[in-house]
């Protein structure tokens, strides 16, 4: 990966950099390295840590991840797909 990180688990990384710049290379290490999480499924944390007020992830699912039903209580949600198809409930 292009990006300096830190590692939290297997599904949690953070960025190191005050802007996080993702590439096409940064996104196949994202793939790869959900591909070898028991969950499938990872997230690159572009927000310094837990408590900052704005969330930016890259989250990386496998085709056959769910995602169970939740809802985030006085907190806005953006869904982006940057490569493959997601179905999504409202």
């Amino acid at each position: 990966m292009s990006i300096n990180v830190t590692k939290e688990s297997d599904e949690v990384i953070y960025s190191l950099d005050d802007i996080t710049r993702v590439d096409s290379c940064d996104i196949e290490g994202l793939k790869s390295t959900a591909d070898q999480n028991k969950r499938k499924r990872v997230r690159l944390c572009a927000h310094p840590n837990v408590e900052d007020q704005l969330h930016e992830m890259f989250i990386v699912h496998t085709k056959d991840t769910y995602v169970r039903p939740h809802k985030h209580t006085n907190k806005s949600e953006s869904l982006h797909v940057i490569e493959g198809t997601v179905d999504l409930f409202t």
